[in-house]
């Protein structure tokens, strides 16, 4: 049984290394070896805190535990960009460790963060996943997202990665 939580300090830990795991199978193909080479579970933790103090209005964290490990996390809010009355709200982030992929894990935090920008008043969402990155645009297509033909290029560390927009409405 998943336990599904808002993430706090003491989780930090357990998502990041939930980040570095993702990172390392789904990427592995997509994008340079030196980009995965530099994450770290301390690197990621120091982002995840900065990310924590921010309490950026209306984004919320979830860790999703199987027992005591942490085995994925998404991340929600209002669409990035866009003002704070947007009822546009936007998956930053969804992330399962390789080892629980088709177990659930994903669809169980997807319905959770959509839950939670309904809860806060956002009628449609989007998400942006990296051109290349099909087994994940599959995911997201099984769930109701549909994708659109707007394209942008995002900055990682010094790699440009191309990105596809998805949307989801209503929510």
């Amino acid at each position: 049984m998943l336990d599904i939580r808002v993430v706090g300090t003491d989780d930090l830990t357990g998502v990041a290394g939930v980040l570095i795991d993702s990172w390392q199978a789904a990427y592995r193909d997509i994008v340079p070896a030196e980009l995965l080479a530099s994450q770290t579970v301390e690197s990621r933790r120091a982002h995840l805190e900065r990310k924590l103090r921010e309490g950026i209005a209306r984004r919320t964290m979830l860790v999703a535990y199987d027992g005591s490990e942490a085995v994925g996390t998404i991340w929600v809010g209002p669409e990035q960009g866009a003002d704070l009355d947007t009822l546009v709200g936007e998956v930053y982030a969804i992330y399962v460790v390789e080892r629980r992929w088709h177990a659930g894990v994903g669809r169980a935090l997807m319905e959770r963060g959509i839950a939670e920008l309904r809860n806060d008043g956002f009628t449609s969402a989007v998400l942006w996943v990296l051109h290349n990155n099909e087994v994940a645009q599959r995911f997201y297509e099984r769930n109701g997202w549909r994708r659109t033909s707007a394209i942008k290029l995002e900055e990682w560390g010094t790699f440009q990665l191309q990105e596809v927009r998805y949307v989801f409405s209503p929510l």
